[in-house]
């Protein structure tokens, strides 16, 4: 099983979906076993862990969060995702937490706010 990933020709641009392939019974399948069989060993190598749609890299002193949020609107032929990366110092993430109500850690995908780094990959288009 193979899963084909698209990229736009735009420089800006990022992965944009899975599609159908030989060997899968869905894009959904397909998007699986990209994460699992090609993305996730890539993350691994360069220091990543986490499985599935959501991965960290370890330091002592930031949150570095990594994760690909599917779109609502994906079908069992095509799969649309976005890519979320969000880094914060622990030290800064503690002091808005302690201010308000969020979780124990960031998670890649939840804007909090412009006082953190964060940036989305998203499908510029969906190809035919």
């Amino acid at each position: 099983m193979r899963a084909i990933i698209l990229e736009p020709e735009a420089p800006a641009g990022g992965v944009i979906c899975v599609m159908l392939n030989e060997g899968v019974s869905s894009a959904q399948e397909a998007f699986r076993v990209m994460l699992r069989d090609e993305i996730a060993p890539a993350l691994r190598e360069l220091g990543f862990v986490g499985s599935g749609q959501i991965y960290r890299l370890p330091d002592d002193r930031h949150w570095a969060r990594l994760g690909f949020q599917k779109s609502a609107f994906s079908m069992w032929e095509q799969v649309s995702f976005t890519i979320n990366l969000s880094v914060v110092s622990k030290e800064l993430w503690e002091q808005r937490r302690s201010a308000g109500r969020l979780p124990a850690r960031p998670a890649p995908s939840t804007f909090y706010g412009p006082w953190m780094w964060q940036r989305r990959r998203c499908p510029d288009h969906v190809p035919q």
